[in-house]
């Protein structure tokens, strides 16, 4: 069980969006590749190609997540102006394997989407439209269907429902579920090869379903389970996919996908390397002479932003959006993401471990705590009745910080065993930006009961 160094961390999703603000622009690698900020992480396109069919990968906001699918989408897809894709990879890693340019560059269809909301989900008919908006943005992509001479008239009337502008509204609930598997089929029939499926911020509503008092635990699960098997399971239109999100907890409820693996940050050797800034590229980065001017700043970028490490200790990762942000503009500040339509809570906040957190180091405020390898719908509905309730319950409090170390607010401590169900793991903040904000929180949940008891 997590010790009592936990209560103060539910106030954590309640951040403020005046305390985490995020100033990079949307991933766009066409931009990125011409910026002095970029890294080349190519090979990742390798490794995904040898991999297995259905790919899930987990990682916190501002860790090159969006800007590595749409890098995989540009080297990719078929319809990719092939010129501006060359731009991008000449001179990189990638660009050296010429047998895999031969067979993958720019001959794919691709279906790219990200199941991130435009508005707040707040019920099951906001969570409707969302993906109504979804459908209607990724089938847009592929406008050029409709000239297809190899769809049907059925094809085309099917195309028209999500393209739309006013049928797409009306989307019912199993036109939404399916709405992937038919724009998979239909990309098929007219390219003749199945396709690559790319699929960014899959547990986006996920998330807030645990966070959000409106929306119905069993209703989100449910309907992801529907939106997701009827693409990823038995879907012969579909060669390969790549999922990404921040966590792979919320994974583990979706039954009828339990058998997909879901890859944690940073604890797989092949992929860990992908996702945020090593070392050696922080330092790459500081060579570059638009960023020189910083050199003597290395140790301060290092305590603000690294510190992210993987169960045996043995590589340590810099948050890539928070890096990029102050190389921009050469302040050292949390740029955290903004904890998007979490819904504000309080929990009562221990005394004695409210003053230590305000007074100590990041690595001075550590917390032990097990394992979790089972967890099922009901874990995830019994934490959100904690959170909702504000009444802290040790049964679940090992699971809310499984999702709070996901989310990027913990890294290990010490080595992690990983020997079984009954095993702990010892994580603490990984570093001065994730340490200021939380102490920034608690501050502001301090002067708001001061302003309450005074009235």
């Amino acid at each position: 069980m997590a010790n009592i160094y936990l209560v103060f961390i539910s106030i954590m999703v309640a951040t403020p969006s005046s305390y985490c603000t995020t100033t990079l622009e949307p991933a766009d690698i066409l931009k990125i590749r011409k910026s002095p900020e970029f890294i080349d992480k190519t090979l990742l396109i390798k490794e995904y190609i040898n991999n297995a069919e259905t790919l899930i990968l987990a990682a916190p906001s501002g860790f090159g997540k969006s800007t590595n699918l749409d890098m995989i989408r540009v080297f990719l897809s078929k319809t990719v102006d092939r010129n501006q894709a060359e731009d991008v990879f000449k001179n990189t890693e990638i660009y050296k394997d010429e047998a895999l340019l031969k067979t993958h560059f720019n001959n794919h269809p691709v279906i790219h989407c990200s199941f991130k909301p435009n508005s707040p989900v707040t019920d099951y008919e906001t969570m409707l439209m969302a993906f109504r908006k979804v459908l209607h943005q990724t089938f847009l992509q592929h406008q050029y269907l409709t000239d297809s001479p190899h769809l049907t008239k059925n094809d085309l009337r099917e195309l028209k429902s999500y393209t739309d502008e006013d049928k797409y509204k009306t989307l019912k609930p199993i036109q939404i579920s399916v709405g992937l598997y038919v724009l998979s089929q239909i990309l098929e029939r007219h390219h003749g090869k199945q396709v690559i499926l790319l699929i960014d911020d899959y547990d986006s509503v996920l998330l807030d379903s645990i966070f959000t008092k409106s929306l119905d635990i069993a209703e989100v699960f449910g309907f992801y389970n529907a939106i997701l098997s009827g693409v990823l399971i038995h879907n012969e239109h579909v060669n390969t996919t790549i999922l990404t999100g921040t966590t792979c907890v919320s994974m583990k409820p979706l039954v009828d996908l339990e058998n997909l693996q879901c890859v944690k940050f940073l604890q797989d050797e092949t992929f860990r390397v992908f996702f945020g800034l090593t070392e050696t590229e922080v330092d790459d980065l500081l060579r570059r002479e638009a960023f020189n001017k910083f050199q003597l700043q290395r140790q301060d970028i290092k305590m603000w932003y690294d510190g992210f490490t993987d169960p045996d200790l043995s590589i340590h990762i810099y948050n890539t959006r928070s890096v990029v942000n102050f190389l921009r503009s050469g302040e050292l500040k949390s740029y955290l993401n903004n904890t998007r339509s979490e819904n504000a809570f309080r929990v009562l906040l221990e005394e004695r471990v409210t003053k230590q957190l305000l007074r100590e180091s990041s690595q001075n405020v550590m917390i032990v705590v097990r394992h979790l390898t089972e967890i099922d719908q009901s874990h995830m509905e019994g934490l959100k009745n904690m959170i909702i309730h504000e009444i802290w319950n040790e049964d679940f409090s090992d699971l809310y910080v499984h999702i709070l170390m996901e989310k990027g607010y913990f890294t290990f401590d010490t080595p992690w065993e990983r020997s079984g169900y009954n095993s702990s793991l010892t994580v603490k903040f990984p570093n001065i930006e994730v340490c200021e904000t939380v102490r920034q929180i608690i501050n502001s949940v301090i002067e708001e009961a001061k302003k309450h008891s005074s009235n």
